[in-house]
């Protein structure tokens, strides 16, 4: 299949947090009143990469989105990813595995934006991705960050 072939690059080990992140990916799209755009999402991926690519120079530094809605979901995922050894379910992953996935996420996005310039019945990224890993995704349960309250909890201040 076309859309796997863009991952071949990665190793087997890398496979199942290339799956866990388009899972999350899948979440935060849901999580907003409108579907990530191919150019929303190739932003988000882009802005993880570069926070990544200068972890790996030896400098932490996280980058930001220019768009608010979007730097919302840099953040979250972006604290998913720097915690992940913490979070229970999470496959294992080097600073360098996540920096291939996202590099290779950021490809793929890229080329099914090319492939599907100039054609009205364009299927975005995510539908493409969410149909060929559907299976595997549903392995993942909903990311608990340790010590974040969780979803529809009641937070109260002292």
């Amino acid at each position: 299949m076309q859309f796997l072939s863009r991952f071949g690059q990665l190793s087997r080990e890398q496979v199942p947090f290339l799956i866990f992140f388009h899972s999350l990916l899948f979440r935060a799209s849901r999580e907003l009143s409108e579907a990530l755009s191919d150019e929303e999402l190739a932003t988000v991926v882009s802005t993880l990469g570069r926070t990544y690519e200068t972890l790996s120079k030896g400098v932490v530094y996280e980058h930001k989105s220019e768009d608010f809605r979007l730097q919302s979901i840099v953040t979250r995922l972006g604290e998913i990813l720097t915690r992940r050894k913490e979070i229970s379910g999470v496959p294992p992953a080097s600073d360098a595995d996540v920096f291939a996935v996202l590099a290779s996420t950021q490809s793929a996005i890229e080329a099914n934006k090319s492939a599907a310039d100039g054609q009205e019945s364009k299927k975005s990224y995510l539908d493409v991705a969410e149909r060929v890993f559907h299976a595997a995704i549903a392995e993942f349960p909903e990311p608990e960050i340790p010590g974040e309250p969780k979803a529809g909890g009641l937070i109260v201040e002292p």
